[in-house]
């Protein structure tokens, strides 16, 4: 598997990005930025505010308001109009935050400035480092889309157990030739920002592994482009 060597991590990409990947992270997507910010060393705490692109711009304005209520120093845009961070010393009230923000669809993380820099990454694949989900997609190839991401969606819901849901998916699949598997990856599209979460990550030391309910063909592949450091997911048999 070829990963790309530290020094070559892509400088846009901040140390910290998302601690975490998974489906709560959809809403806004996974950040592109423009610079590193560890914010001011004195102050005991950071708060980021990272806006959903799609449907707010994150302005000086509303940034400016966050920081005059948590009392904070100078403000570091990570990604324009997208996502900044404020020192503080204390975190402000989440209420009244949301009220300067004008109750914009805008995450507010606050984290201790002292060890916030990550050491693993461990990242779902379906719908956060790729795009779609890779059952549905072979449901689609076996004509039994609707009926396997009805399934899907109720067992991220959590009204299933994820195994039970897993065994029935997969079970539904029996016979399919395993040209559809190949049909499935051409169209298989990455998470606009994966690649610069995986690169920073990696470029600071941190460990990185993908995982997957779907199966090693599908992480295999990712897990080669985007530079993971291992996966882990379900053992197709012949």
């Amino acid at each position: 598997m070829m990963v790309p060597p530290k020094r070559r991590a892509i400088a846009s990409a901040s140390a910290d990005l998302p601690e975490a990947v998974g489906p709560a992270t959809i809403s806004s997507g996974l950040v592109e930025v423009t610079g590193f910010a560890l914010g001011d060393g004195s102050m005991k705490f950071v708060r980021r505010t990272v806006a959903a692109s799609d449907k707010v711009t994150l302005t000086e304005r509303m940034v400016g308001r966050a920081r005059e209520l948590a009392g904070g120093g100078t403000p570091e845009w990570l990604s324009a109009g997208e996502a900044a961070e404020i020192p503080c010393m204390e975190p402000p009230d989440p209420d009244l935050l949301r009220a300067v923000l004008d109750n914009a669809p805008v995450d507010a993380l606050c984290v201790r400035s002292r060890g916030r820099r990550k050491a693993v990454l461990v990242a779902d694949m379906d719908s956060t480092i790729v795009t779609s989900e890779t059952l549905d997609e072979l449901a689609a190839e076996a004509g039994i889309g609707e009926r396997v991401a009805a399934i899907t969606a109720r067992s991220m819901a959590g009204e299933i157990d994820f195994a039970d849901a897993l065994r029935e998916r997969v079970g539904m699949l029996e016979g399919l030739d395993m040209m559809a598997l190949e049909r499935v990856w051409r169209r298989t599209a990455i998470m606009p920002g994966a690649r610069e979460l995986v690169a920073t990550m990696r470029a600071h030391g941190a460990v990185t592994a993908l995982v997957s309910g779907g199966f090693t063909w599908f992480t295999g592949r990712v897990a080669a482009e985007l530079g993971f450091d291992t996966h882990r997911a379900n053992t197709l048999l012949d």
